[in-house]
């Protein structure tokens, strides 16, 4: 009776434990693990406190997140949350301007915005952590790419063509890491010509998320 109790604890305990290590090999932003939970995501104590002293998290999923002060919480209506995604960022406030600030997190030594993607894939399951989306000043891609080469070993790298507003063309460089779970893009130009890019991703889910959006766009294009 007794080694029948253990045996049923330990397969309670590895049921319990088996969504963590679905993706043991899954990349890290710092402490946020792809493929961790959201309530694990809302325990983790944000780690660059010297920098940004009280800083907490807000996610889309909360009424707080419809306050002004935190829109970039705030998914809009837009594809994400109808693909039932939750984002979320890190704050601070200001008690002399009563002002909400981004709590950017530290990416080596740059003091970078960070946005957090959560998703659920079965309906009742809690949402995991598969998209990490990190953004700097483009002038220190030059110095980051040996810096995450050194942590990660020798990326693929190709080049592609941006243009801006007025007709000027750039080429953004692109560097990936690959294992077998996640990945790791690192854009020369991000969503504008002064910020560079860092995607983490998790690469199961984001197909999922990716099908979601294409049923949504598939519905969309009746309606045109």
């Amino acid at each position: 009776m007794l080694i029948r109790s253990a045996v049923l604890l330990l397969s309670l305990l590895t049921a319990g434990m088996a969504a963590a290590n679905d993706w043991p090999d899954a990349y890290s932003r710092r402490d946020f693990k792809l493929g961790m939970t959201l309530n694990e995501f809302k325990k983790q104590p944000y780690p660059d406190s010297a920098k940004a002293p009280k800083a907490y998290s807000v996610c889309s999923n909360e009424k707080r997140a419809q306050n002004s002060g935190y829109e970039d919480s705030n998914l809009y209506g837009g594809g994400l949350e109808k693909a039932g995604v939750i984002k979320c960022s890190y704050y601070w406030d200001d008690a002399s301007t009563k002002m909400v600030f981004t709590a950017g997190l530290m990416l080596a030594d740059l003091f970078s915005h960070t946005e957090f993607y959560f998703l659920s894939t079965d309906k009742g399951k809690e949402p995991v952590l598969f998209w990490i989306v990190t953004g700097g000043p483009t002038g220190s891609f030059d110095g980051l790419v040996p810096v995450m080469t050194k942590a990660y070993g020798q990326p693929e790298h190709k080049t592609e063509q941006v243009q801006n507003g007025v007709g000027n063309v750039f080429t953004n460089d692109v560097y990936t890491w690959r294992n077998s779970s996640s990945s790791i893009e690192l854009k020369r130009f991000g969503n504008t010509l002064r910020v560079f890019q860092v995607d983490h991703v998790l690469e199961p889910l984001m197909a999922v998320f990716n099908k979601r959006l294409e049923a949504i766009q598939g519905e969309q294009a009746k309606k045109l």
